[in-house]
């Protein structure tokens, strides 16, 4: 079993590749928002530093978001694209659930948050349960909203949270604010958990397709929650 990953959630993008044992290979480069000139090259390289052929590929994981709007168009159409060529599955996965996994918070919430801009986040919960064993589960999907709307969310359940994600770097200020005297424990992303994992979403991909979880290109869609920037620019002007 091999698993192509494709991450360009965020201004990140990064690309990896798992066997049913381990990561082959991985990149990730920071690119602003020039994320159509540097996948393809990256996907190359990735594939053949791994040893890898596009014909040996069983599959293709991509983060569907929520995420950068251009950056998540990129991903998801170059997957597509390769998925149909190749005549193998997708697996789409949420940006938050990438960063979720990527993160050992024991029983803590884990709060999967990244930069929305114009002044809001996306964010969704997950915890480590019994049922999910080594695995952070879903317990609140993602959503968009101002950095209050999250951690308002976060104090209704009364738990000890981790937040992970780029969000808790841009809006550091405002979380520090909110959370000043909050009755739990919040901590900070550590180094390195502040960007979905290619690595990670590729280990997620060869899971569900151990699991039967997967879906064919054109049943592949995006995780918006709200309409692009450009849209909502035209609509104010309107």
């Amino acid at each position: 079993m091999r698993v192509l990953a494709i991450e360009t959630a965020t201004d990140v993008v990064g690309v990896a590749l798992a066997d049913a044992h381990r990561v082959l290979a991985e990149a990730h480069v920071a690119t602003g928002r020039r994320h159509g000139e540097t996948l393809a090259a990256l996907v190359s390289d990735t594939c053949a530093r791994a040893g890898v052929g596009a014909r040996e590929l069983d599959a293709i994981a991509v983060d569907v978001g929520p995420g950068l709007y251009t950056g998540m168009r990129v991903g998801i159409a170059h997957a597509k694209a390769a998925a149909w060529a190749l005549g193998i599955p997708v697996i789409g996965v949420h940006s938050t659930d990438v960063l979720a996994r990527g993160t050992e918070a024991g029983d803590r919430l884990v709060v999967a948050a990244l930069d929305a801009r114009r002044r809001e986040i996306f964010w969704a919960l997950h915890r480590r349960t019994a049922l999910g064993g080594d695995r952070a589960v879903e317990v609140a999907p993602p959503r968009v909203g101002s950095v209050a709307d999250c951690v308002a969310d976060l104090l209704d359940r009364g738990l000890d949270a981790t937040l992970v994600g780029d969000a808790a770097i841009v809006h550091r200020e405002e979380f520090d604010r909110l959370l000043e005297r909050a009755p739990i424990d919040v901590r900070r992303p550590e180094p390195g958990a502040t960007h979905p994992s290619a690595a990670v979403l590729a280990v997620i991909g060869r899971e569900r397709v151990r699991e039967e979880r997967w879906q064919t290109p054109a049943a592949l869609t995006a995780s918006y929650l709200r309409a692009p920037d450009a849209r909502i620019r035209w609509e104010t002007r309107a």
